[in-house]
């Protein structure tokens, strides 16, 4: 069995939250394989959030509004973050993105303080606005040697950013650049 969380206890003030690998459900460990819609949308305790090993998605808006959100651990299977999962998250300056992911969401990162975003190599979708209005995002590195990036995903980065791509291919590279 597998399981996915849901969110705290109303007036839970938890500033460290960890998502598990597993659960138990009775005598059963059970898999914690992903965080729910909306599951911790407009908490203002939570500061940090390290996500378990087994969770491959992490649901729309589900840190929508966390608004003293520092940084985020993602567990080494995360493979897809859902639209608007840390928008506006102002105070969100640390998300190292796991090797597996391979979709950000629309307006995923949207209005954070992240400084840097490194794109692995299996990162083939970016959503529209995924990174828009980052005014302290200064270097981005795309580590995919093609990638699907949505319209206006690095809109509104620091002047003067920096933008790295690992594709030795011209044409692929030059199509991402035409995308950002």
């Amino acid at each position: 069995g597998s399981a996915i969380a849901t969110g705290l206890a109303e007036n839970a003030k938890v500033t460290k939250l960890s998502i598990p690998a597993t659960i138990k459900n009775g005598k059963a460990k059970v898999k914690v394989v992903g965080i729910e819609v909306g599951a911790f949308a407009g908490n203002d305790a939570i500061k940090s959030v390290t996500i378990g090993s087994n969770v491959t998605e992490i649901g729309e808006r589900a840190f929508l509004r966390c608004g003293k959100l520092t940084r985020v651990s993602f567990g080494k299977s995360v493979e897809k973050i859902g639209n608007e999962a840390f928008k506006n998250c102002a105070a969100l300056k640390t998300a190292t993105l796991p090797q597996n992911l391979t979709e950000i969401g629309q307006c995923a990162f949207m209005n954070t303080a992240l400084t840097k975003a490194v794109l692995q190599k299996k990162t083939v979708a970016v959503g529209a606005e995924a990174f828009c209005n980052i005014r302290t995002l200064k270097t981005v590195t795309i580590k995919a040697d093609a990638a699907n990036i949505g319209e206006e995903a690095f809109e509104g980065h620091a002047d003067g950013a920096v933008f790295k791509f690992s594709t030795k291919d011209s044409a692929k590279k030059a199509e991402m650049i035409r995308m950002i």
